[in-house]
């Protein structure tokens, strides 16, 4: 019998992924080292789960391109996260080699792409951030009220994540 605990995907999908997001967080801290065969086995399982709650949030239409992040329940938006997740958890393996770190590399780079396109089609990061630094205005003034703006914007998504927190999913 494996000493892994086997996914258990008939949990519900917040609760399976707050058990993936337990898991990975002594691997995100540095607890763990990477260079174990235990932590790359957790890490492996742990990014299947996040494909597989990947998959799920698509085929359930979570997110839409046509809504805005305002119109998404406290529930939903720390889903946006995930791809995130995966992103920062894909970096972390690949260590058998060149060629696999590579991979696992690519495979970093095109969940963080993914997170940032599903925050720009919901304008999460505004209009400033979305078409990047050159966008910034070169009037100091404006300048420092898009920085107040995007402050604003974070903290209110932060507060809507704190609010999911509160509901048990993070």
């Amino acid at each position: 019998m494996s000493s892994q605990p086997q996914p258990s995907t008939n949990l519900p999908l917040p609760q399976y992924y707050a058990r993936t997001l337990r898991a990975l967080l002594p691997i995100f801290d540095d607890t763990l080292p990477l260079s174990e065969d235990t932590t790359q086995a957790t890490l492996k399982s742990c990014i299947d789960d996040l494909y597989l709650i990947s998959r799920m949030l698509t085929s359930l239409g979570v997110f839409s391109d046509n809504e805005s992040v305002e119109e998404l329940g406290d529930r939903e938006l720390v889903f946006m996260t995930a791809a995130w997740v995966l992103g920062e958890a894909e970096a972390k393996g690949g260590l058998g080699g060149p060629p696999e770190r590579q991979a696992a590399l690519k495979r970093s780079e095109t969940a963080y792409a993914a997170f940032m396109q599903l925050l720009a089609s919901y304008r999460v990061l505004g209009d400033d951030a979305a078409t990047g630094p050159a966008a910034m205005p070169a009037d100091p003034g404006a300048r420092r009220e898009a920085k107040i703006r995007a402050y604003k914007q974070e903290k209110e998504v932060r507060d809507k994540i704190s609010v999911s927190r509160n509901f048990g999913l993070a």
